[in-house]
């Protein structure tokens, strides 16, 4: 999938600061809807701070979800499709941390 991240940049000024859970529901819509019709499947990341508290996730409902958690058990109530699940992983030849996930398909 081609996957849209917004983020909040924190500790640093950005000139994403000022906007609102409604503008990043239609930025992360708009992206989706424009990767699909370019042939490519769509995909948003998350956590469970831009769930609960900034994105509207009923707009979005038809999309998959990257789900960004470090517990043991992922806290989110809403179905994803990756668990990032941490980002101090390390593999051979890259320097410094990783993330690493993991996808969750569904037999057929």
């Amino acid at each position: 999938p081609v996957v849209f991240d917004p983020e909040h940049i924190e500790g640093d000024e950005a000139r994403t600061d000022s906007v609102t859970g409604e503008q990043f529901t239609a930025n992360t819509k708009a992206f989706c809807k424009r990767i699909k019709k370019a042939g490519y499947e769509p995909m948003f990341y998350s956590n469970m701070v831009w769930e609960a508290e900034v994105l509207e996730l009923g707009k979005l409902a038809k999309y998959p979800i990257w789900y960004a958690d470090y517990e043991s058990v992922p806290q989110t109530p809403y179905a994803f499709r990756f668990w990032q699940y941490s980002q101090s992983g390390t593999v051979d030849g890259v320097d410094g941390n990783v993330d690493l996930d993991v996808e969750f398909i569904q037999n057929e």
